[in-house]
């Protein structure tokens, strides 16, 4: 029998205007016109976008989305989301949101006032099989570290004209810089970085932000 896993995949409303910008970018017509690429986004910029939810069709920006509302995931299971294990998540402190998608997923709203990091642990604690959950002091030394480390990292890189920092929701970090203008292997490593972050979760550091 398989060990039961969770993958889980970020759906924040920025990830998801990146997304619409990035489709209306790699439309052929677009790419070979630029001019026609710049009024495109002109012209998205002033319309309302309308996305679905598993809690129904919203505007991207609109407060009430549940996108906005929550710090919102989906979460991809190689077991069964029965109505027990349902019911069970629902228990679990920070979970204020949950929509069971088919038999392998489902949608989650983790509260403002809530870290998804922790609620991630305990969803994994509760369903999935050999996870290693350190001692409390351990974790809060291994933190110390990764933040000293990026620290350290920040002041390093910062010497160069772009740079960006990685943190991945398991604590990896890595980074790439260049003082080139269009540096193709930068502009790589980015959207590897937006696209780690879109399925694993994660932050991305980077220069002028």
């Amino acid at each position: 029998m398989r060990p039961r896993k969770i993958a889980w995949e970020n759906w924040g409303p920025d990830v998801l205007d990146e997304e619409i910008v990035e489709e209306t970018l790699n439309n052929e017509d677009f790419q070979e016109d630029e001019e026609l690429a710049e009024e495109a986004l002109l012209f998205l910029g002033k319309i309302p976008k309308l996305i679905t939810t598993p809690a129904g069709i919203f505007q991207l920006h609109d407060k009430m989305n549940v996108l906005n509302q929550f710090d919102c995931w989906m979460g991809h299971s190689n077991f069964d989301i029965t109505k027990t294990v349902e019911k069970a998540m629902e228990s679990i402190e920070g979970v204020e949101f949950l929509s069971v998608i088919g038999r392998y997923r489902f949608f989650i709203g983790i509260g403002r006032l809530f870290n998804f990091s922790d609620v991630r642990i305990e969803i994994e604690k509760t369903f999935c099989d050999n996870v290693v959950i350190e001692d409390e002091r351990d974790i809060e030394a291994s933190y110390t570290s990764l933040f000293d480390s990026i620290g350290n990292l920040k002041t390093l890189v910062s010497e160069y004209k772009y740079w960006a920092i990685f943190i991945g929701a398991d604590g990896m970090v890595d980074y790439t810089i260049t003082n080139e203008d269009n540096d193709q292997e930068y502009l790589d490593m980015i959207i590897e970085y937006e696209k780690h972050k879109k399925e694993h979760g994660g932050t991305i550091l980077q220069d002028g932000a």
